[in-house]
């Protein structure tokens, strides 16, 4: 499934069309298995070797799962790394109580998922509790206006986090 560049004297390979052929074979999770531990294999590699590549390749491979949001895992290794201005760190509101607030108070998941709203709550809590203190109702409103944004497009929280933070 390659074509030989003359000028360059290596074969270039063809994702696409390996990609359209994989589609259509009856044993396609098997070879995705194996592109995966092979992928695997050589992105260890390239972690210790070009960081920047690593993290260049982990990123497209994960948004073009996921989109720019959040997924449950890379929340919860978000916000478990937050350094909170009360002196915790971590999370202030679990997934669940954070679903809990956004559906009492009509917080509407269309630009954003659970995961990105889990993150946003706990972040807004993280760094402003000097100004809050324990008023949940702020925080629900400042994680909304932050997400509802109509200067910034869809995919915020997940760009904020993965731009900026880390």
């Amino acid at each position: 499934m390659y074509y030989y560049d003359e000028r360059e004297r290596e074969p270039i390979y063809d994702m696409g069309r390996m990609i359209d052929e994989l589609i259509r074979r009856p044993d396609a999770k098997n070879i995705l298995r194996e592109w995966g531990d092979c992928l695997e294999e050589n992105l260890s590699r390239m972690k210790t070797k070009n960081k920047d590549m690593y993290e260049n390749v982990i990123g497209d491979l994960y948004t073009s799962m996921y989109g720019e949001h959040f997924d449950e895992h890379s929340a919860m290794k978000a916000v478990e790394s937050m350094e909170n201005v009360d002196g915790t760190r971590g999370e202030h509101w679990d997934i669940d109580q954070s679903i809990n607030l956004a559906r009492q108070n009509n917080v509407p998941f269309a630009d954003f998922n659970e995961f990105d709203w889990f993150y946003v709550l706990n972040m807004m809590y993280s760094d402003y509790y000097k100004v809050f203190g324990n008023d949940t109702s702020a925080y629900v409103k400042l994680a909304k206006a932050w997400l509802e944004d109509p200067d910034v497009p869809e995919g915020k929280a997940y760009r904020y986090y993965s731009q900026v933070v880390k």
